[in-house]
């Protein structure tokens, strides 16, 4: 399958890998932002937007998230017993944790 590209012809295109003038050659990634860059900016199908904007969300999204999977279950259980307990009003103020611990510090 051919495309056209303004700066290139590829035949086959597959993880910043492209055939230009029957040379395999690799992209940078700044290449390939900008060849993902130019390919959305022309695009007008909004399913295919869609779906790379969920995409790219998902992929933040469980970047920040992560952590909270490198947790033991015991760990998990302990944090939410501890927000459970804030909301509540179960809490100690600084003050006093401080007047407790403060000769260990």
């Amino acid at each position: 399958m051919k495309k056209k590209n303004k700066s290139f012809e590829f035949v086959d295109f597959h993880y910043g890998a492209y055939i230009c003038n029957n040379k395999f050659k690799t992209m940078s990634a700044a290449e390939i932002k900008l060849t993902i860059f130019e390919l959305l900016a022309t695009t007008k199908d909004s399913k295919v937007l869609n779906s790379i904007y969920k995409q790219l969300i998902s992929q933040t999204v469980k970047k920040e998230a992560d952590f909270w999977d490198e947790f033991s279950n015991e760990q998990k259980e302990e944090i939410m017993a501890s927000i459970e307990e804030s909301e509540k009003g179960e809490t100690v103020p600084h003050s006093q944790v401080m007047k407790k611990y403060n000769k260990w510090l």
